[in-house]
């Protein structure tokens, strides 16, 4: 403390009254001081994001966030001791997420929050305050050993409203108090409060819980087997636990995989269809393949781990999946499959020699968020229309991306010859940190061995969207829409684009037989004929 020059400041880093903030990427905060101020504080900034950083041993709030409109906040680490005092600010040891007055329209999904207490909307009210929230959801979220689970708390005396409430699919591990609604909240120092008078009670909304460790709905691998020292195989524990997880009737199932294990698996499939309704995997431990290829059941196998003819599918948590996959051992696509894994799992980094996610045909309704991907070919939808098949592809959204030091970013790849569609595709919101290709179509992708392949037809590629781009490019042809003479790419809009080039030059574009538009003349002048 005595190497602060100002210890008696409220927070360490502050940001106040700027728009459009956004904070990203891999690094860490440690807060590693004293107990008096909050690590990160943010403060009348709209419109702000947070992704990807993690914050350790704060002292206090992690990250506190005041009057800020249309702030996303998301794959954030924050870790603190067991044992550590209130360190509020989306908060460990005390609440995991605390929601105070002035929060409306408040969306948390897929938090795994645990120890300490809880998601809560709350304290509110304390000295006679005037409350005002609404319009919050928390979904898809779990509860590992906290004290509390889905919490509301209001001080006696205090005024207002907390209304529109919803907290649904939640996973409980061992919560102390799974649902708690407390108008009566007092600490010790304000015992002799006034009644309560924050009017709270309207329209909440409390659905599909899930308790595990409570209801008998919670199937741990562990108890079906499972050694979980990193050398056994867990494999045959796994298949057990599943089959018991799978028929064990229709209510909501969760297979619940521990941290602090790591369990070795050969390949296996998850076979459905199940009984129950819906399925979650919680993922918090570490899963290993065998290290070698001679340790491996079945070499012949093109997946490791999969899921097969199950509806209502969920894979969550915090742990590890460990292909072990080196360049020497797998060919390249059976080395993309365990990354392609991965990032399903994870939805956080992926690290490949090829596409960090591959789509391909037959693949609808796909939303992918959050990941980190580099170095790789980014991520993309293809290649399609190989040895002149009839590709399907629709309706995919790729959202809140980041591409570092890629090959390529946002890609459509289509071979010459094929058929069929892709079509209903958006990439949003992409940062690009030294990307050499952006923004990609290319309806005459050829590799080496197929130079001849005639161009009689091709996959059908419209209503493609890119918006909000930006970064930076190693490229000066930052986007190459390369379309097809015979089938022309439609519907193509590229909005919002600002990416530069590392000598601050704004790049290029190349562009062939495409129709769409721009909000950017100047970008892409020439290309769309309304620009």
């Amino acid at each position: 403390m005595e190497a602060w020059s100002d210890p008696k400041s409220p927070m360490w880093i502050s940001f106040s009254n700027v728009v459009g903030l956004s904070i990203i990427g891999l690094g860490t905060i440690n807060g590693g001081g004293s107990p008096f101020w909050e690590a990160l504080h943010i403060n009348k900034c709209d419109n702000l994001k947070i992704n990807g950083i993690t914050s350790i041993d704060s002292p206090r709030h992690h990250i506190s966030i005041n009057s800020c409109n249309g702030a996303a906040i998301s794959q954030i680490n924050l870790f603190a001791p067991e044992d550590s005092p209130n360190t509020d600010g989306i908060d460990l040891r005390d609440d995991c997420i605390a929601i105070n007055t002035g929060s409306i329209n408040i969306n948390i999904t897929n938090i795994n929050c645990g120890p300490g207490h809880g998601i809560s909307v709350g304290s509110l009210g304390a000295n006679g305050e005037t409350a005002t929230v609404s319009n919050v959801q928390v979904t898809h979220c779990t509860f590992n050993q906290t004290l509390n689970g889905a919490r509301i708390k209001t001080w006696p005396g205090g005024q207002g409203y907390a209304r529109n409430i919803s907290f649904e699919d939640i996973t409980l591990i061992n919560s102390k108090n799974p649902i708690v609604i407390d108008q009566n909240y007092r600490d010790k120092g304000l015992l002799d409060g006034t009644e309560a008078i924050v009017k709270f009670c309207i329209s909440i909304l409390i659905s599909f819980l899930c308790f595990a460790l409570v209801n008998g709905q919670n199937y741990n691998v562990l108890n079906f087997g499972a050694k979980g020292d990193g050398q056994t195989d867990d494999s045959k524990a796994f298949v057990k636990t599943w089959s018991a997880a799978c028929g064990g009737g229709e209510d909501i199932k969760t297979l619940l995989i521990p941290a602090g294990k790591t369990f070795l698996l050969q390949p296996i499939v998850f076979q459905g269809p199940c009984r129950s309704k819906s399925i979650k995997v919680q993922l918090d431990g570490i899963i290993v393949a065998p290290s070698n290829k001679e340790a491996w059941s079945n070499l012949k196998s093109q997946r490791w781990i999969g899921f097969s003819t199950v509806s209502g599918l969920t894979i969550v948590g915090s742990g590890t999946i460990n292909g072990r996959a080196k360049v020497e051992s797998f060919s390249t696509t059976y080395s993309e499959y365990f990354y392609y894994v991965y990032y399903v799992l994870l939805m956080k980094t992926a690290r490949g020699g090829d596409d960090c996610i591959a789509i391909n045909t037959g693949n609808f309704n796909i939303n992918i968020t959050r990941i980190n991907c580099g170095p790789g070919h980014g991520i993309s939808v293809g290649s399609l229309g190989a040895d002149g098949e009839k590709a399907a592809v629709s309706n995919v959204q790729v959202t809140n991306c980041t591409f570092n030091q890629t090959t390529n970013g946002a890609r459509i790849k289509t071979w010459p010859g094929g058929a069929g569609y892709a079509r209903n595709i958006r990439f949003e919101n992409i940062t690009l940190i030294d990307v050499k290709n952006p923004i990609i179509i290319n309806q005459q992708y050829i590799d080496k061995r197929r130079l001849n392949d005639a161009e009689d037809s091709a996959v059908a590629i419209s209503n493609v969207i890119f918006v909000g781009f930006h970064g930076t490019t190693s490229s000066k042809d930052a986007i190459t829409l390369d379309c097809s003479e015979t089938t022309r790419c439609e519907g193509v809009v590229i909005d919002g684009i600002n990416i530069t080039m590392a000598d601050g030059e704004k790049p290029k574009f190349a562009c062939n037989n495409v129709d769409g538009n721009s909000d950017d003349t100047s970008l892409m002048r020439g290309c769309f004929k309304n620009v």
